[in-house]
């Protein structure tokens, strides 16, 4: 991205308590990292609004829409559907769930796999899926790896 667009500004959003700019094998990739664990956003996390607006407000985003903001993200429901609603153009990450012994990124594509842990029920994982699936057609593009 950098290469083909070096005005762009790199930001990650995530709901974790891991900071990407302390991962050596990310910190290149973004000009900065908001979460929503973040003082002014917690508790608000991921569909929510709130970490998306703080990443636009310090990209320097005035009037979000498709044409100055995209949004790349694993889950359909916290990051492609979320982003969506607040105008981006949205891109899912669709990895194959679990491939390699890793673990799956999301409920959303854990569903045949035993590799993805959460304390989730079945049944709230099961409600989660059928949400997912709902949210499909939010993605503009879907891509397979980065």
């Amino acid at each position: 991205v950098r290469r083909d667009h070096p005005a762009a500004v790199l930001a990650a959003v995530t709901n974790g308590r891991g900071d990407p700019l302390a991962m050596p094998a990310l910190a290149a990739c973004f000009d900065f990292s908001v979460s929503a664990e973040d003082g002014g956003i917690y508790p608000e996390r991921k569909p929510a609004a709130a970490p998306f607006l703080a990443a636009l407000r310090r990209a320097g985003v005035q009037r979000p829409t498709p044409a100055s903001w995209c949004h790349v993200g694993d889950d359909l429901i916290n990051d492609v559907r979320a982003a969506k609603r607040l105008g981006a153009w949205s891109v899912w990450l669709a990895r194959e769930s679990g491939t390699e012994g890793q673990p799956a990124s999301s409920p959303d594509d854990a569903a045949a796999s035993s590799y993805w842990f959460s304390t989730m029920g079945e049944e709230e994982r099961e409600a989660r899926r059928k949400e997912a699936e709902a949210a499909l057609g939010a993605a503009d593009v879907t891509i397979a790896d980065i």
